[in-house]
């Protein structure tokens, strides 16, 4: 949030700068670029509470495939590592949809 506001404050400044009629249309370039950010802001924030989702899921997932291994069940085991093995990749093909949407 506080990224946020220091990237409107500095568009802000920039808006006024050129309200004045020095460069036609910058403006509405600038709100874009403005609106532009503030997406590609909100899809990150989305996918780091998406991390700390799975994060938190792993954690709570770690004691069953302790008792797992303890209790010497390995089909268990490797399904634990299956479905945390899907987590991730799904957090793979989300960074790398971000990063193409941040560039």
């Amino acid at each position: 949030l506080q990224l946020h506001a220091g990237i409107a404050a500095c568009l802000d400044t920039a808006a006024r700068a050129h309200a004045g009629g020095a460069a036609p249309g910058a403006a509405a370039t600038l709100r874009r670029s403005a609106l532009l950010c503030r997406e590609n802001l909100l899809g990150s924030v989305k996918l780091l509470r998406k991390i700390e989702h799975t994060a938190g899921a792993v954690l709570e997932l770690f004691p069953d495939l302790t008792l797992a291994v303890e209790e010497q069940e390995p089909a268990l085991a490797h399904e634990f590592f299956s479905t945390v093995r899907s987590w991730v990749g799904d957090l793979y093909g989300a960074v790398k949809e971000v990063q193409a949407k941040n560039q």
